[in-house]
């Protein structure tokens, strides 16, 4: 999975690339886009977090940080397809998932 930061590139990158987007507040968005992995802190299964949208970016009818959420799920989407990995989760075990991030934001 991305990190956090490939998240925030990749929400910054399409606020420049698509001008004329229907973000207002880029704060909300950024804020979205990074939601999901509260998971790891607030130790709750990912389903909760990760199965709300479509992965796609269509953002019409969602408020600024929905848009930044379904933004985190469709990167989330495109980089299991393009590296197919499987990372498997390590419920219960905080430290285990703590470590997988770190190695992913190395790699990132």
């Amino acid at each position: 999975m991305p990190s956090v930061i490939t998240h925030l590139a990749f929400a910054q990158r399409y606020l420049k690339n698509n001008k004329q987007n229907e973000i207002q507040i880029a704060g909300d968005f950024f804020a979205g886009a990074i939601f999901p992995d509260i998971r790891y802190f607030a130790r709750v299964q990912r389903d909760l977090t990760h199965q709300r949208f479509e992965p796609d970016l269509d953002f019409s009818k969602l408020n600024d940080f929905e848009a930044g959420w379904k933004s985190h799920i469709y990167l989330d989407q495109r980089w299991n397809a393009f590296f197919d990995l499987e990372i498997p989760e390590f419920k219960g075990d905080p430290i285990a998932a703590t470590a997988i991030k770190v190695i992913e934001d190395r790699i990132d």
